[in-house]
């Protein structure tokens, strides 16, 4: 099962073969792009740090070929919704935080985009657009008016090109009767796997980077004396000073077991498909990202080439694809329900031949806190993180890779030169808002409650809303983090 995202795009092959010979097989994923784009660059030009400034890249599979490969294209940062059972759960400024973040990043990755012609089929400004059914539609007006207090108070500005369509405009611009109304809110789109290739272009014509795929990190400890750390390979060992772990749902046998416990690898499944039916709808609207039911499912229709994608479908089978990690089989029910979403938005636009519908999946990894994990890992001096997006990796783990960078650079000018320690320079909002993440919330005390069978702390409100349609796979799953 070779996803669309990567089969379709030519470009794609022509640099699979150019990386295979340059550099002898390597791949990686968004997070990881973005720490090979940053650590390659000198420190101070003043007061070059003395180290070797390699950085070296390993991949357990092909370039781009896990779940950032595998995406669909949408880039949504995490709006109002749920805005009020975020800020019971974590408190009001913690929740504003995270939205603020995942803007500062969405908005951060659109300017790399631009600044360097990245060719990715970027759309700017398309928007999402979330339907909603009653209770929905009341839910948001709520949680939008308790928004717009805390965005005041914090001075983000974050609900700039937000809008509000009652049910009559739903039905006017896109033929939808069954909508109670929508919010549109700030998105955009890309090929991922296109945004990523364009990134390793650049990096196999660097000589400080020597990237290797199909190279699994088995095991990574601290050598006796030196402090360094080895990471062993079935090609090998590396030894080095830092270590910056990327591989998301795919991390937790190399983390300690505090940060394996807070890890909930899910299967995310999509179908893609052109229609011989578009004359039939407002191209431009549904040209928009859009979202239903809650954000279980969520769909975009590429401009460019006219491609529906459509993702989620989890929702109604048993166990939520909570605790997979295959990406190489696909679930019939979850194909389904695809299938039956789109023929209740339009039933005219889903190809008839199943012939011409395109279908693979993607490991996404959901952490028991509903918060990624980003920095240092705890208890290991040297070592990063940053993994567990939620669902949420497209607007959050380029930068995140970014921060890691910017933790490993402090850590080698402390412990490996004479460089004075230098502070990693964020806007005040942004850098408290990256303290969210601090691994260091899952310690050993952590790790005991759950072997104890102690209630864990809520999820993220998307998750706590697919576990409380489905308590007894709650009960199961909480069985598999504690005994598993």
């Amino acid at each position: 099962m070779v996803p669309y995202m990567l089969h379709a795009c030519p470009r794609l092959k022509e640099s699979l073969l150019m990386l295979y010979s340059y550099c002898s097989r390597r791949g990686h994923c968004r997070t990881g792009s973005y720490r090979n784009r940053s650590f390659v660059q000198p420190i101070t030009e003043a007061s070059p740090i003395e180290y070797p400034s390699t950085g070296r890249c390993l991949s357990a599979r092909d370039p781009v070929s896990g779940a950032t490969g595998r995406n669909g294209g949408h880039l949504t940062p995490f709006s109002f919704r749920g805005f009020r059972q975020d800020s019971e759960i974590m408190g009001e400024k913690p929740a504003y935080l995270k939205r603020l973040l995942e803007r500062h990043n969405t908005d951060h990755l659109v300017g790399i985009i631009n600044e360097n012609s990245i060719a990715c089929d970027l759309q700017e400004g398309t928007g999402n657009l979330q339907c909603c059914d009653a209770q929905e539609f009341a839910d948001a007006k709520l949680d939008l008016a308790a928004f717009e207090v805390a965005d005041k108070r914090f001075g983000g500005n974050l609900l700039e090109n937000v809008e509000i369509w009652e049910k009559e405009t739903v039905l006017e611009k896109l033929g939808d009767n069954s909508a109670a109304g929508a919010l549109l809110i700030p998105a955009h789109q890309l090929w991922p796997a296109k945004f990523c290739w364009g990134l390793h272009q650049e990096f196999i014509k660097n000589k400080n980077v020597n990237i290797q795929s199909r190279t699994p990190a088995t095991r990574i400890y601290q050598q006796k004396g030196s402090g360094k750390w080895q990471v062993e390979t079935p090609r090998g060992s590396v030894v080095c000073d830092v270590v910056l772990l990327a591989s998301n749902a795919w991390a937790g046998h190399l983390l300690p077991l505090p940060l394996q416990k807070a890890l909930v690898p899910t299967r995310a499944q999509v179908i893609a498909f052109q229609s011989e039916q578009d004359h039939k709808i407002n191209v431009k609207e549904w040209t928009r990202g859009f979202s239903l039911h809650h954000g279980s499912e969520y769909m975009i229709r590429r401009g460019k080439d006219g491609v529906y994608v459509i993702g989620g479908g989890r929702e109604d089978i048993p166990g939520q694809q909570m605790y997979e990690s295959d990406d190489s089989v696909l679930n019939k029910g979850v194909g389904a329900a695809l299938r039956s979403v789109m023929k209740s938005i339009f039933p005219e636009l889903l190809p008839e031949s199943e012939d011409r519908i395109q279908e693979w999946t993607g490991i996404m990894c959901y952490t028991v806190d509903g918060k990624p994990i980003v920095g240092q890992v705890p208890g290991a001096p040297g070592q990063f993180v940053a993994i567990g997006y939620n669902g949420h990796g497209m607007p959050f783990a380029f930068q995140s890779g970014q921060y890691i960078v910017d933790q490993a650079v402090n850590y080698l000018q402390r412990h490996v030169s004479s460089v004075t320690d230098e502070k990693i320079h964020e806007p005040t909002l942004v850098q408290e808002a990256w303290q969210l993440f601090d691994p260091s919330r899952f310690d050993v005390a952590f790790a005991e409650k759950v072997d104890a069978g102690v209630s864990l702390p809520s999820r993220s409100v998307r998750l706590s809303n697919t576990l409380r349609r489905n308590r007894h796979w709650l009960l199961l799953g909480l069985l598999f983090l504690i005994f598993g």
